[in-house]
């Protein structure tokens, strides 16, 4: 019996980001029209919180794996 190939996920490098990953401005500029009025939008993933509300307190990993969800998975 064949297998079906399955995708390799990015690779993860010792600061956390994901092999070819930029800063999380220029991750959102790929995903987004606006990114900035992103940022400023309460998002359910995050609590309820802002993006930049998560970064400015110090949990940018949040804003990362939502960034991520989005972008691999499609998740909103």
């Amino acid at each position: 019996m064949k297998m079906a190939k399955t995708a390799q996920l990015p690779r993860v490098d010792p600061t956390g980001r994901l092999a070819g990953e930029g800063s999380l401005p220029e991750e959102a500029k790929q995903i987004f029209a606006d990114p900035d009025e992103w940022m400023r939008r309460e998002h359910p993933m995050l609590g309820g919180r802002t993006p930049q509300e998560c970064i400015d307190t110090g949990d940018e990993q949040s804003v990362w794996d939502l960034l991520r969800n989005i972008k691999y998975i499609g998740q909103t």
